[in-house]
């Protein structure tokens, strides 16, 4: 079990069994969507979809200038199993993609349908605060960005109190001998749990 879990990006997992997948869904392949092996992602379904209508949705929830929202991508990460992410070229324009060029942003895809996580500045004053929200494009974005947004609300109250955790088990250890969801690997099953969440698989 980990004594400690926090989101980072380093080094690349690589092999032909446990390496991430990424594939271009803009035609100029500026907009990069990256994935593990074990998500149910349809890259072709997704082609294009920056080019459906764009549908934004905020939360209401606020960070201060230094305050970071990696919780909230480790504990979706945790819960939900559609949580991927994208990375965006510094030369597409923010009308195409919102995301701040050139970093990853966390995303949702269901299907056909892309949604991210933005940020809006909001000044009062002196004062300087971001508030998280949400993009998506295709067919569920209505849904998926509602979804994210009370997503975020959920994490807010809380967010200093909880923290994930991880443990492995040995490929083929009983789903009854398991402490919550499994993602399953080559030669490991991960557990993560995130508070008294778990992931559903």
């Amino acid at each position: 079990m980990s004594d400690s879990l926090h989101l980072c990006g380093f080094v690349y997992l690589v092999g032909d069994d446990e390496g991430e997948l990424s594939g271009a869904i803009t035609t100029d392949e500026l907009v990069t969507l990256h994935w593990d092996r074990d998500q149910a992602v349809d890259l072709d379904a997704l082609r294009g979809v920056l080019d459906q209508p764009r549908v934004t949705a905020w939360s209401g929830t606020t960070l201060g200038r230094n305050e970071s929202h990696d919780g909230l991508w480790l504990r979706l990460t945790v819960t939900d199993p559609r949580v991927c992410r994208i990375k965006v070229h510094a030369d597409v324009p923010p009308e195409v993609c919102d995301p701040v060029r050139g970093w990853w942003r966390m995303a949702l895809v269901d299907g056909d349908t892309l949604v991210y996580l933005t940020a809006r500045r909001l000044e009062s004053g002196d004062e300087v605060c971001w508030e998280l929200g949400a993009i998506g494009h295709g067919p569920a974005a209505a849904e998926v960005t509602e979804y994210l947004c009370e997503e975020i609300r959920s994490w807010a109250p809380e967010r200093n109190r909880h923290t994930p955790s991880l443990i492995v088990y040995p490929a083929g250890t009983p789903d009854s001998e398991l402490a919550g969801s499994a993602i399953d690997k080559t030669h490991s099953r991960f557990v993560l749990t995130y508070g008294d969440l778990t992931r559903v698989t």
